[in-house]
């Protein structure tokens, strides 16, 4: 039986990076199936918004969040959402977070250089 991850993506370059990653996590993980979600028109604050849908929707899935770390007042929106960031050690900019509120929610948070 393989295991569904939704993987959303906030912008282009997220989705490259997420594809990346999912290349990367297929070869360890072959019993998972990787959808990647992305539009044009997606930021954040949708991203978010559709993650929350799904994940009422379709409760057995993974979900996989590729956002930015945003800079100023919406910052704290993601420190909210995920609060305890772990640092990738070998790439100081990029950070893993399992949601505080959302039982099958994580992000690759990306720190905006």
């Amino acid at each position: 039986m393989s295991i569904e991850v939704l993987v959303l993506a906030e912008c282009y370059a997220n989705k490259c990076f997420a594809e990346e990653v999912r290349d990367k996590l297929r070869e360890v993980y072959p019993k998972y199936r990787f959808k990647i979600i992305h539009k044009s028109t997606y930021g954040r604050d949708r991203i978010l918004s559709k993650a929350k849908r799904i994940q009422q929707t379709q409760q057995n899935s993974l979900i996989l969040l590729f956002i930015d770390y945003e800079r100023g007042p919406l910052r704290k929106y993601v420190e909210t959402l995920f609060p305890h960031l772990e640092s990738i050690a070998s790439i100081s900019n990029v950070y893993i977070g399992k949601s505080s509120l959302v039982r099958n929610l994580v992000a690759v948070i990306l720190i905006p250089i």
